[in-house]
C-alpha cells in the first residue's frame, strides 16, 4: 500500500475528505477526483501552488494514495473496479460505499468548524480558520490548568518520537518532571508503548512497529546511507553543534569508496553526496534524532544510541 505522503497528497486528502463531507452513501473514484479538481481551482488554493487534474498517470497516482488511506481508515469500503486499473485508464472507474460514521470522527479539533463563524471575530482567511479550530483553550483553574498540561504532553509523548524537555516551556517542563511516571504509565497501560526516560527527554518506544508512522529504515541503500550518518553524527554529539553540510559530504564519499559496491548506481554518482545526505538528514529529522540547521545538521542526544564502539577484546587466549 502507498501511504507515502507528500504536501500535495495532504492538500489532497483534505479535499477528498470535504468533497465526501457533502457527498452521499456512495461515490466513485472518478467523482471524488472531479469534487478535488473543482475545489482546487478556488483562487485561494491555487494561490497556494496546488494544482490538481487527473489527466496524468501521476495525479490519478496521487488521489490513489488518499484513497487507499480511507480505505485503510474505513471510510470507504470497496464495492467493484481497481484503482491500479483507474491510474492506467480513467475511464476504468472504482465504486466505494461511504461509512459516514466513521467519516465524521476523523476530524478531532477543540473546537468544531461549524462553529467558528459564532466567534465573536470570524475568522476569514484558511489560516484564521485553522487557527480558530486549534487554539488552546485557556483554563481559569488551578485544575483545568493541570488537566489541558497533562492533555498537552500526553499528546506530544503520543505524537513526537522523542519529546526532550528544553522543547518544552517552563509550565510543561516542571509538571512533567512531577507527574512524568504517572503520564508514561498511563500512556503505556493503554496503548503497549514502552516508555524511555533519559536526562534529556522522553521516547515512548513502540515494540510491535505498529503504532509508529515513521522508522528508522534498515534495508536497500538509502537505508544503509541513513544508518551511517547517524552513526557518523552520534560520535560528533558531545560537540554540541552542527556538523557542517561539507563534512557530511566528505563522510559519504568516504562510504561510497568502502560501500559503494553494495549500493545501487545512482548513489555513487559524483554528484550524488549532496542529495543523498540531505534526504537521510531529512528521515533522522523526523524521527528527532537530529535538526537540519542553515549550515548542517545537529546531532540531538537520542542518536546516542547509532554511535559504533571499537570492538573491545576482555580476554586473550593462546591458540595451540
Amino acid at each position: 500500500m502507498d501511504l507515502d505522503f507528500t504536501r500535495r497528497r495532504y492538500a489532497l486528502l483534505c479535499l477528498v475528505l470535504a468533497g465526501l463531507e457533502r457527498g452521499e452513501m456512495q461515490s466513485t473514484l472518478g467523482r471524488l477526483g472531479k469534487a478535488a479538481m473543482d475545489q482546487s481551482a478556488e483562487p485561494a488554493i491555487q494561490a497556494s501552488g496546488l494544482v490538481f487534474e487527473l489527466r496524468t498517470q501521476e495525479d490519478r497516482r496521487d488521489l490513489v494514495a488518499v484513497v487507499r488511506l480511507l480505505l485503510n481508515l474505513g471510510v470507504l469500503v470497496r464495492v467493484a473496479g481497481s484503482e491500479d486499473a483507474y491510474i492506467q485508464n480513467e475511464t476504468k472507474d472504482v465504486l466505494y460505499d461511504i461509512d459516514r460514521h466513521v467519516l465524521s470522527a476523523l476530524l478531532v479539533t477543540r473546537r468544531g468548524p461549524s462553529l467558528v463563524d459564532t466567534l465573536e471575530q470570524p475568522a476569514d482567511s484558511l489560516d484564521q480558520r485553522i487557527g480558530a479550530i486549534t487554539a488552546r483553550f485557556v483554563a481559569d483553574t488551578p485544575e483545568a490548568r493541570n488537566r489541558e498540561l497533562r492533555q498537552r504532553l500526553t499528546e506530544r509523548l503520543l505524537d513526537d518520537p522523542v519529546l526532550y524537555y528544553d522543547e518544552l516551556d517552563e509550565d510543561e517542563r516542571a509538571y512533567l518532571f512531577n507527574q512524568r511516571h504517572a503520564i508514561v504509565q498511563r500512556i503505556q497501560e493503554a496503548t503497549g508503548l514502552i516508555p524511555e526516560m533519559r536526562a534529556e527527554g522522553i521516547a515512548m518506544v513502540d515494540p510491535e512497529g505498529d503504532l509508529a508512522d515513521q522508522r528508522m529504515p534498515s534495508e536497500g541503500t538509502e537505508g544503509h546511507i541513513t544508518l551511517l550518518l547517524a552513526g557518523h553524527l552520534a560520535e560528533r554529539l558531545s560537540q554540541d553543534r552542527a556538523v557542517s553540510w561539507p563534512d557530511l559530504h566528505d563522510a559519504y564519499r568516504n562510504w561510497v569508496e568502502r560501500y559503494g559496491r553494495y549500493w545501487k548506481k545512482a548513489a555513487k554518482d559524483p554528484d550524488a553526496g549532496p542529495s543523498f545526505c540531505r534526504e537521510a538528514a531529512e528521515r533522522l529529522a523526523s524521527l528527532g534524532l537530529a535538526r537540519i540547521e542553515v549550515d548542517g545538521v545537529r546531532p540531538l542526544p537520542a542518536i546516542a544510541r547509532y554511535a559504533v564502539e571499537a570492538p573491545r577484546i576482555s580476554r586473550v587466549s593462546k591458540i595451540g
